[in-house]
Formats: C-alpha cells, sequence, structure tokens
C-alpha cells in the first residue's frame, strides 16, 4: 500500500456495513466503459485486456494514529480487494501526513470554477485523486459521534467541486455539481468503542445525509 473526499457529493449510498465489494464490482462492471489503452500508466499491469475492466479505488485513512485498530480492520478489506480484483489501483492516503487548512470561505472557487482551491496545500491533489476514483473507502475511528478533524477538513475543502447554483432534489436543496459523481461508489469503514451499535452513529448517519 502506499500512503495517500465533499459533503455536497458524497454517494447517497455512501454508508456500508457490510456491502460486498464484489457486488460494488459488479454494479460498477455494468455502468462503466473500459478503461482506454492511453491509461496505462495509472495501472499496475503493464497492458489492459479489452474484456477486463479495472477500477480506480481511493482508501481515506483519517485516523490521527500512526497505527490505528480501525485501520488494521481496513487493510484486511483492502488484502481482499487486491486478491479478488488483481489489476484494480488501490491508494491509501494517511490525511493526518497532508497539509490541510481550514476554509477561508472565500469562495474564489466559485468564482474560478476550475475544481481547485486558491491555497497552497495537499487539497487540490486530493481533489483530484477523489475524482479519478471509481470506488473511495473512507476509514476513521468514530469521534464525539462523528468524525476525526482531519476528515472534517476535508469535507470543509470541497466547495471547489461544486457550483454556487442550486437545483431540488429528492425533496432536498443541493448545490449543482462540476463533478459527475452519480456513478461513484462508496465505503465507511468506521470503528468504535461503545458496546451498542445503533445510537453511538446516529450523528454520523445525519452529518452524512445517509
Amino acid at each position: 500500500l502506499t500512503e495517500q473526499i465533499p459533503l455536497n457529493h458524497v454517494p447517497k449510498n455512501f454508508y456500508a456495513q457490510s456491502h460486498s465489494l464484489q457486488l460494488l464490482r459488479k454494479e460498477y462492471l455494468q455502468e462503466h466503459k473500459p478503461i482506454p489503452q492511453s491509461e496505462n500508466h495509472f495501472l499496475k499491469c503493464g497492458t489492459i485486456s479489452k474484456k477486463r475492466r479495472f477500477m480506480r479505488i481511493l482508501v481515506l485513512d483519517a485516523s490521527p494514529k500512526k497505527v490505528s485498530d480501525t485501520m488494521r480492520a481496513t487493510s484486511m478489506f483492502v488484502k481482499g480487494i487486491e486478491d479478488l480484483n488483481q489489476g484494480d489501483v488501490i491508494e491509501v492516503v494517511k490525511l493526518i501526513n497532508c497539509e490541510i487548512k481550514p476554509c477561508l470561505g472565500c469562495l474564489q472557487c466559485w468564482k474560478n470554477m476550475d475544481g481547485k482551491c486558491i491555497q497552497e496545500d495537499d487539497q487540490n491533489t486530493l481533489l483530484e485523486k477523489y475524482v479519478k476514483a471509481d470506488i473511495i473507502i473512507f476509514s476513521f475511528p468514530l469521534y464525539c459521534y462523528s468524525m476525526p478533524s482531519t476528515l472534517t477538513a476535508f469535507f470543509d475543502r470541497t466547495i471547489p467541486l461544486v457550483k454556487k447554483s442550486m437545483s431540488i432534489e429528492n425533496e432536498g436543496v443541493r448545490h449543482d455539481s462540476l463533478v459527475d459523481f452519480s456513478k461513484k461508489r462508496s465505503v465507511v469503514l468506521c470503528g468504535c468503542g461503545f458496546p451498542q451499535f445503533e445510537d453511538n452513529f446516529i450523528g454520523l448517519k445525519c452529518q452524512l445525509n445517509m
């Protein structure tokens, strides 16, 4: 694994307690076309079979610890993906090692409409990785019935991926997107030390609108 996500554009099926990667891959293959030969440099293998469709999978490790219990579980999950789908490109990003400054609220990104933030740190690189990924796996421990500040900071800085304009969608109002997120799939792996389950994640589910 190598070391390496936006509230308004998190896919609706973002939360998956036990969603099989095989099912995610099946859905992906039904909706996507093969990656063109010109994109060989994204793949681990040297050549691309016209019949084989590869996925780009981005794992965002938002634990502040160097080695976390949640990431131990996530590593096993990722290993299963590698064993099952050899050739898929998997990248793991540890957010605590990235420089993500607080959002300035300047909304200059809405003026530029280029999908980038004007601040010079690691966020724009992370946004590029997120946009290219087919499946995003979010791994983090539950902090105060929510997510760690590293992931919150990332979400705050994803405004460049949406427009200022809004539309009514599913009885709610959302910003129009600059990127097509409709075919992306996401998985959340969140660890918690409390014995009861449902009540612990109510706040997180509401925050992610799941």
